[in-house]
């Protein structure tokens, strides 16, 4: 009797986990299809997204763009500027350098002119003290200002 006792045991028990196997695989069945079905919708949200993302990307990439074009324009207005202004300079120094030019050599026909004379008033001493110049000496090319 104990051995019939424990058959119906364990056939209830076999009964109630049969019973448990099939809700659990019922189950099991059941979240499969909506584990699908959420798959499927999140497969559209993200190509959804995705449009939405890229349209975003097209966005942030066309404003990048434009920042770039602005940059790049602003850096040829100033590298237009810089060279004007490089040019003005160099006109500037290239007066300036005849300018130079020119109060150098007023300076050195002044400076000559005043040497001349110089020389001359020295000349015309040294003359009226010295009787002759000796026919070697560079001296007799000097014109007779007596």
């Amino acid at each position: 009797m104990r051995v019939c006792g424990l058959t119906y045991q364990l056939e209830d028990e076999n009964r109630r986990l049969r019973l448990i196997n099939n809700q659990v695989t019922a189950t099991n069945a059941s979240l499969t299809q909506r584990v699908e079905a959420l798959t499927s919708q999140l497969d559209v949200l993200q190509r959804g997204m995705m449009a939405s993302s890229n349209d975003d990307h097209v966005q942030f990439l066309m404003e990048q763009a434009r920042q770039f074009r602005a940059d790049f324009e602003s850096e040829k207005r100033d590298r237009i500027a810089a060279e004007t202004r490089i040019t003005e300079l160099q006109e500037q120094l290239a007066a300036a350098n005849t300018q130079v030019i020119y109060l150098l050599i007023s300076n050195l026909v002044y400076f000559q002119t005043i040497f001349f004379l110089m020389f001359i008033g020295h000349y015309v001493c040294w003359k009226k003290s010295a009787p002759t110049f000796p026919k070697n000496s560079l001296l007799r090319f000097l014109p007779n200002l007596e």
